[in-house]
């Protein structure tokens, strides 16, 4: 097999972003080209905290690639895959039904010889078709898609869960605010969690580090941080936190029950398929980072450093009482200077330093300066989630026309990440509909 000199990664979100950082930095990249595909609208964006993500991505020697993996047909993305003999996918459900699909024909249609699909979670095979979350079947879609071919070798790194996702309070899991935790399906239900950095570093390991015969063997490989039962996550954020915390369970006969009410919640689908933990864990023992010796955080590790500062102010500027605040001390390289548990008072200040780039993001909009001080914290918040690019691509038509009520109006069914961010999103439009005569700061 050829040897590899030209990687695209597929997007440059949370996820992309790590992977092509760990790639740009691996001691064997010697002369490979790595790229990214990014929509041209962030690759011109004058947007300071888009620039600054740019910024960061060129002074790795990263290339910037114009593409759009849902406007462009999948004949253009083949033709821009063509120039590339490793791609690897990093733009998850949130691209939209038949994302996947589409980007995979376009990889074969493209022969591209070397191919890691938008994979990284849970073992799909295990779960099957007809499962509560439908969108897992297209996964199923894309696995027979490439095992019915032979051209384009490939390779599927399943993850099992964002570590995060645990600590997300809109998920359901723990609450550090309230000091509440509940199980999925029961306590003794296992659930197996890596962290984007990880996920990162060891796609990088596998791709760079093997020889490309060997890592891109036409199977899944398993790797984890961590395989926990919620009993066992009880303890440790018990531990950690020096709390009592409140205790309850997420049956799944109750998530199935208040599915059928709402067939379309996505978080009701992903307590009910987390719920049955069938898929969803894997024995440490024989995940591929523990066979080859590569060190990554563990949920107890995770949870004792201060990657995310819970913190809930009272009253933030125009927008109070609003969400929970996370602070990645990693990608800001600050985590020497954060000593948890922090004050509320550093938190302030933390928070008031990460917030300023989005706060002009979000005055750099169309119109910005005829939003009302509730309009724009929600959008701030948006931007906050989501990052700049996020905030353009879903505001910019409506600010031009000046159409506030209609963001206020699709903020709960926008960008949501397939249900997972549904409670933020709410609050984010309640807030947005909140009559003020108080105008932004813009």
């Amino acid at each position: 097999m050829s040897s590899i000199k030209k990687i695209l990664v597929l997007g440059a979100g949370e996820l992309g972003t790590q992977v092509l950082l760990s790639l740009a930095q691996h001691s064997r990249l010697n002369k490979i080209v790595v790229s990214v595909l990014l929509r041209p609208s962030s690759i011109a964006s004058t947007q300071p905290q888009k620039v600054r993500e740019l910024s960061l991505l060129r002074e790795h020697n990263i290339q910037l690639v114009p593409g759009d993996l849902v406007a462009d047909s999948q004949e253009s993305l083949a033709q821009t895959f063509r120039g590339y003999d490793t791609i690897i996918g990093c733009t998850g459900f949130v691209a939209g039904r038949g994302t996947q699909s589409k980007v995979t024909q376009a990889v074969l249609a493209a022969e591209v010889p070397r191919y890691i699909p938008w994979q990284f979670g849970v073992d799909y095979d295990i779960i099957g078709r007809g499962s509560a979350q439908d969108l897992f079947d297209e996964q199923l879609d894309v696995r027979d898609l490439l095992r019915s071919q032979t051209k384009t070798r490939w390779k599927i790194i399943s993850t099992g869960m964002f570590i995060s996702f645990l600590f997300e309070p809109s998920f359901g899991v723990v609450d550090m605010e309230n000091s509440s935790i509940c199980a999925l399906g029961g306590w003794d239900t296992k659930v197996t969690v890596t962290a984007p950095e990880d996920i990162g570093k060891l796609t990088a390991e596998i791709v760079l580090g093997l020889e490309p015969d060997v890592a891109f063997d036409n199977r899944p490989t398993f790797v984890a941080g961590d395989t926990i039962s919620y009993a066992e996550l009880l303890r440790i954020v018990e531990d950690v936190t020096g709390r009592t915390f409140t205790k309850s369970v997420r049956t799944v006969e109750a998530a199935k029950a208040d599915l059928a009410k709402e067939p379309d919640n996505s978080l009701y689908k992903y307590q009910v398929v987390f719920g049955e933990g069938r898929g969803v864990a894997w024995d440490l023992s024989t995940t591929w980072n523990h066979e080859s010796g590569v060190n990554v955080l563990s949920v107890k590790e995770y949870a004792s450093r201060p990657l995310v500062c819970p913190f809930y102010p009272d009253s933030l500027r125009s927008y109070p009482n609003f969400s929970g605040y996370g602070h990645d001390c990693v990608a800001k390289q600050d985590c020497d200077s954060i000593k948890a548990p922090i004050s509320n008072a550093q938190g302030d200040e933390i928070l008031q330093k990460d917030l300023a780039g989005f706060e002009q993001c979000v005055c750099a909009l169309p119109n910005a300066k005829a939003l009302n001080a509730n309009q724009y914290g929600a959008l701030v918040s948006y931007a906050f989630n989501t990052g700049c690019g996020g905030l353009q691509q879903a505001w910019t038509a409506a600010m031009t026309s000046k159409n506030f009520d209609s963001i206020c109006a699709d903020l709960p069914h926008t960008n949501t990440l397939n249900g997972v961010l549904d409670n933020r999103r709410k609050k984010e439009a309640a807030l947005c509909s909140t009559p003020t005569t108080q105008m932004c700061g813009c």
